[in-house]
């Protein structure tokens, strides 16, 4: 039986991350963009030196997978670095030099928190039903937190253009979580690690998990045009619009998860990849010969897809991996290499390119992906198992 403090903690942990992520991938464009007008080449040059940050998450994951006796304590301490580094980037927002510092601390003690509060999930989830419950409040709190920091920007910026009592909030809201995080329950009495469990002994077939590794890589190459869109948008129309289209388009890539998960859920995954995976692409492919307002509609789709395409894609990366810890972070490392080049690029590329054309780029890339995934072959047993 799960303890109830967990099931909140759970919630709150995966709240304050995906708001934090609002607040630093979302608002925090358009207030360098539109507001402050930070020179672009010097961010991109920032963002990338803090997104090596990221490296950190697969090691953690591993191990974690190994030690848990100091588990609760990395993730209380987290907690802490999160909270500090958040309320410290908020407060030195001119010195770009501070935000690299705070930011790469900050990405680096979420993936601490994230994947130690995962792991704690799974060794106290003794049974299927307390796995769902659990994951449940997971997405219910990521949900929350995308959709939370878009009502405060309405209520504070959009009302006095005051971003300082925007940036304020973010921190007050981020604050019970170091409170919060102090009752997690580490172990159950009558359960055991699942993640501690001997992975299985047969052999594995590396080259799939190569082709995979290189196709999640061109794959995550929206990241490209991740910092230009929202003070694109922006700019195109205002801040309580690009508010307003952010809070629909989250519900949209829900719905798009909800769909993936429940009423698609006996599609093969490969093919169900193979297919959203186009239609994304040539979905970003086709926005620069498109009026504003019909890429509002394809922004839509885009999402909708998106959201078809994770659902699938996680369990392909379970089934490849074989229970092998080490496989499945070094899929998860593909795509986190992403992050780190593409987020840059982009940055550095909206002062010289029309983001309509990073847009079609990052297309091109993800039509691209398709070339490596194609060529996974899998034994019959293995490809038909890989169904959600």
């Amino acid at each position: 039986m799960i303890n109830k403090a967990n099931i909140f903690i759970y919630f709150y942990t995966y709240f304050s991350v995906d708001m934090i992520f609002v607040y630093t991938r979302s608002y925090l464009p358009i207030y360098f963009s539109n507001v402050i007008k930070i020179d672009t080449t010097q961010l991109s040059f920032v963002l990338f030196l803090s997104y090596l940050a990221l490296l950190i998450h697969p090691l953690i994951s591993i191990y974690f997978d190994r030690k848990n006796s100091k588990r609760k304590l990395l993730v209380i301490l987290s907690g802490f670095a999160i909270l500090m580094n958040f309320s410290l980037l908020l407060l030195n927002l001119s010195s770009l030099l501070l935000f690299t510092i705070f930011y790469a601390i900050l990405l680096a003690s979420i993936s601490i928190s994230t994947v130690g509060v995962n792991k704690i999930m799974i060794s106290r989830s003794t049974d299927i039903n307390s796995k769902n419950k659990s994951a449940l409040f997971i997405q219910i709190g990521s949900i929350s937190g995308s959709l939370f920091p878009i009502f405060i920007f309405l209520i504070s910026v959009d009302s006095s253009n005051n971003w300082s009592i925007f940036f304020l909030m973010g921190i007050i809201f981020t604050t019970p979580l170091l409170l919060f995080i102090f009752l997690l329950k580490e172990k159950s009495q009558n359960s055991y690690d699942v993640m501690e469990e001997e992975p299985t002994k047969c052999s594995i077939n590396k080259k799939p998990i190569i082709l995979i590794s290189l196709f999640l890589f061109l794959a995550y190459s929206d990241k490209l045009f991740s910092y230009s869109i929202k003070p694109w948008i922006s700019t195109q129309t205002n801040s309580t619009f690009f508010s307003i289209l952010w809070f629909i388009l989250i519900l949209i890539y829900t719905f798009g998860n909800i769909i993936g998960g429940i009423f698609l859920k006996k599609l093969n995954c490969k093919k169900t990849l193979l297919i959203t995976t186009l239609i994304i692409g040539i979905i970003l492919f086709l926005v620069p010969f498109t009026n504003f307002s019909f890429f509002l509609v394809i922004y839509g789709a885009y999402f909708f897809i998106s959201g078809l395409f994770l659902i699938k894609l996680i369990p392909y990366k379970m089934e490849l991996a074989q229970n092998r810890v080490f496989y499945y972070q070094l899929m998860t490392m593909f795509s986190i290499l992403a992050s780190i080049i593409f987020i840059p690029m982009g940055t550095y590329l909206y002062k010289y390119i029309e983001t309509e054309i990073i847009i079609m780029i990052s297309g091109i890339l993800i039509i691209t992906s398709i070339i490596p995934f194609y060529f996974v072959k899998l034994n019959r047993e293995e490809d038909s198992s890989l169904i959600y």
